[in-house]
């Protein structure tokens, strides 16, 4: 169900929090720090490639952000190739300039929606784990199990036996969303 009340999270908030602490994560005043990115950056592909502040910009003037990201991308690999040329960076060096500049250099804990919603996570009593696996982990440990499932002598793609050990038991998980309207 949705809920938009922070007084729905009273009973669940830590001993430790104030109401008004609460009120301020729903809010978005509370501070949380930035989470290191370890890997290389990844570029999306599709409307959620164009970083979040071009999305919004496209949506507010009536635009479609889809066209909006391929128009972005088509302008970003040019110049891209561009800088390849005059600097010497291999192809993978521009791929991940690429990403970054398109967005995919940050972690989408680090967005604001992305720290609203580990703001709120930290006053409640939820375990400081409660990100492990990730969604992208239990998604594709998913995926392979419920394959698995339905044909137990299938031959496994590169990936699948990692994916699977990572959650062993993604089929027990249930889906929580939390997001804005």
């Amino acid at each position: 169900a949705r809920v938009d009340d922070p007084a729905a999270f009273e009973p669940y908030k830590r001993a430790s929090v104030s109401s008004t602490v609460l009120h301020d994560a729903f809010a978005g005043k509370l501070a949380v720090e930035a989470i290191e990115n370890d890997g290389p950056p990844v570029m999306a592909v599709g409307a959620d490639s164009l970083p979040p502040e071009l999305r919004q910009l496209a949506e507010d003037q009536g635009a479609d952000p889809a066209q909006a990201s391929k128009l972005f991308q088509k302008m970003s690999g040019k110049l891209f190739n561009r800088m390849h040329k005059k600097t010497g960076a291999t192809k993978d060096e521009q791929a991940q300039a690429q990403a970054m500049f398109m967005g995919g250099g940050q972690d989408t804990w680090n967005s604001l929606n992305g720290q609203r919603v580990r703001a709120i996570i930290s006053v409640l009593t939820l375990p400081d784990n409660w990100r492990s696996p990730s969604q992208d982990e239990v998604r594709d440990a998913y995926q392979v199990s419920r394959l698995r499932q339905r044909a137990p002598r299938m031959a496994l793609m590169p990936g699948d036996k990692e994916a699977m050990d990572a959650v062993p038991a993604a089929l027990d998980y249930k889906p929580v969303y939390m997001g804005r309207k």
